[in-house]
């Protein structure tokens, strides 16, 4: 059977930076715990200012992947970039990007293309791309900037990497991926790869060769 050198190239690239993502564990939250009984509450029946506070306190809360679902859409067209910053965040916890990294860290030693492929197929691909369309808004005001971290920063890369549907050869490597650095960009007109490594640099990653090492 042949094998789909999209699918292998873009988990490989997101293995590394779940590897990545689990250094970082130590400085930042990334997984959710104690889920809570306030949070069944429908975020669409409060005022704006209740539903950014609601967003903010289910960061965290190990609430449902439906629940964060309901809280972003209910602060997703805030003109905010403070709060697409949180609906960023939201974004990820909706589509269950977090759970995939909680369960692909526990099972590092015995992964195989199989096992992450169908982890990470039951990321819902389009909450991950409404993550990337807040952190674009949050990323291109200066002072909401200054407000990002470098776990922010990896997580969006990945789920640029991940949201895409763009065609990649099987003979696209580490190394031609690294060319993006030099162009890297969160445009509108820039590809997959280029917006990934404009995030990752915003990160602090100079190339692709740091995370290859990860793997």
């Amino acid at each position: 059977m042949k094998r789909d050198g999209s699918k292998v190239l873009r988990y490989s690239l997101a293995l590394a930076l779940v590897a990545l993502l689990s250094i970082l564990i130590s400085c930042e939250q990334i997984f959710t715990y104690s889920p809570l009984s306030w949070a069944q509450r429908d975020p669409a029946d409060l005022p704006p200012a209740q539903q950014v506070s609601y967003a903010q306190n289910l960061l965290g809360s190990g609430a449902d992947r439906e629940i964060f679902a309901a809280a972003y859409e209910a602060i997703a067209d805030s003109s905010d970039p403070e709060v697409q910053l949180l609906a960023s965040k939201v974004a990820v916890s909706a589509s269950g990007l977090n759970d995939a990294v909680e369960e692909l860290f526990k099972s590092m030693d015995s992964l195989d293309e199989e096992s992450i492929q169908t982890i990470l197929d039951g990321v819902d691909k389009d909450m991950l791309a409404n993550a990337v369309t807040s952190m674009d808004k949050a990323d291109a005001d200066g002072a909401t900037k200054e407000s990002i971290s470098s776990a922010d920063y990896v997580v969006t890369a990945a789920a640029v990497l991940l949201a895409s549907e763009e065609d990649i050869t099987s003979e696209t490597t580490f190394d031609e991926i690294d060319s993006a650095f030099e162009t890297a960009s969160n445009d509108d007109g820039a590809t997959t790869y280029q917006k990934a490594a404009y995030y990752l640099r915003e990160a602090g990653y100079s190339d692709a060769k740091d995370l290859e090492q990860l793997l």
